[in-house]
């Protein structure tokens, strides 16, 4: 079952349950399913800790809401899970990262959705896990012999190989096993008070400016151009919640 993109408040819900509009749901972006490798984020002995980023490039444009990892093996301890817009490697601050523990084998989701990372089609982008003396799990990929995601390769750093410099795994025939989730952001004609997003405000915009417009004054919520603010209106700021797409 699809989530719905944003969360809206119990008042919010009715108008959308009263009006019949459509809220979004997120969409399955970008995926590689192929299993046939692991990606270990603790090595050899004395033991390095090892980061795996993974280079994707977005194929809707949207808000990113949710990143899927497949963990293989042991499913005990946490690590340091991560998102940064940008080409691989990213050496820079994370736009988001959380300890988490996996806690089970196969797919493990992450809600980035607080990060407010908003991609434009085509983007490039980065998703990653960094290990620690607890981590004894290991990332599912998939192995040089075997196709995997054809928009973008696997980078690793170990803290004991190469100074510590990121290598592109294999020549970037190897790939983490993901998948990615975005809310698509429609045009934000429903912007009315210009903050970048579709929100509360903007309903609220819509109530106090019920009604005719008045002659000859600009009136700002006509969001459909009617001449009023109305049901119509209403419609638009509903159907259009959440963040706007970047200019």
């Amino acid at each position: 079952m699809r989530k719905m993109c944003g969360m809206l408040t119990v008042l919010e819900m009715v108008l959308v349950m009263a009006l019949g509009a459509t809220v979004q749901a997120e969409e399955l972006d970008q995926v590689n399913e192929t299993i046939s490798g692991s990606a270990s984020l603790l090595c050899c002995s004395p033991l390095d800790i090892v980061t795996h980023q993974q280079e994707i490039t977005a194929g809707l444009g949207g808000h990113l809401t949710q990143v899927d990892f497949n963990i293989g093996l042991s499913s005990l301890g946490s690590a340091l899970f991560f998102v940064n817009r940008g080409p691989a490697p990213q050496r820079d601050e994370h736009d988001f990262e959380a300890v988490l523990t996996p806690g089970s084998l196969g797919w493990f989701s992450i809600d980035v959705a607080s990060a407010g990372i908003v991609l434009e089609e085509g983007e490039v982008f980065v998703i990653g896990a960094m290990g620690n003396e607890t981590t004894s799990f290991e990332l599912r990929a998939t192995g040089v012999f075997d196709d995997g995601y054809p928009f973008g390769s696997a980078w690793f750093q170990r803290e004991g190989f190469m100074g510590g410099e990121w290598v592109e795994t294999d020549g970037g025939l190897f790939d983490l096993v993901f998948r990615t989730y975005v809310c698509v952001v429609p045009p934000c004609t429903a912007d009315v008070d210009g903050d970048s997003d579709v929100g509360f405000s903007d309903l609220l915009e819509i109530i106090t400016g019920w009604g005719p417009c008045p002659e000859g004054v600009a009136c700002p919520a006509d969001l459909d151009g009617d001449g009023m603010v109305g049901f119509g209106d209403l419609l638009d700021v509903l159907t259009g919640w959440g963040p706007c797409a970047k200019a």
